[in-house]
């Protein structure tokens, strides 16, 4: 009897397991009104298990006129969520050992997801030109 290969690796089926409760732990504990919705836009993980690469963004920033300061101030804001998160790995590591059935919770990198805010700017950019075509 020939045993078959399966067709998926374990990390691709563990991944978003560990994205919905890292989007839940982080949007109760970590949340910041000021920057917008927290969202875990993706999770990287290694295939040995053993390290995890969380990309998050914000979403629904608060509204008006971006200028090159308020996108600096966002730019800086985020760089220090960031580096606060990546202070708090051990605990919110603890916290999702409490929520997720693993042997070992990989070690967490956070950083940031910037396509949604990309996709946003071009999408403002398009309301401003008058491209109603959508």
């Amino acid at each position: 009897m020939m045993l078959q290969k399966r067709p998926y690796i374990r990390a691709t089926r563990i991944a978003p397991v560990l994205q919905q409760n890292l989007a839940s732990i982080l949007q109760q504990r970590y949340r910041s009104t000021d920057m917008g919705l927290l969202t875990v836009s993706h999770v990287e993980l290694a295939r040995d298990l053993s390290k995890a690469k969380v990309f998050i963004s914000f979403l629904a920033r608060p509204t008006g006129q971006p200028t090159s300061d308020t996108e600096q101030q966002h730019a800086d804001q985020i760089a220090n969520f960031l580096q606060h998160l990546n202070q708090q790995v051990p605990r919110i590591r603890s916290m999702l050992a409490s929520v997720v059935q693993l042997k070992y919770v990989p070690d967490l990198r956070f950083v940031f997801d910037d396509i949604p805010s990309k996709a946003e700017k071009i999408n403002r950019f398009l309301h401003q030109s008058g491209d109603t075509s959508r």
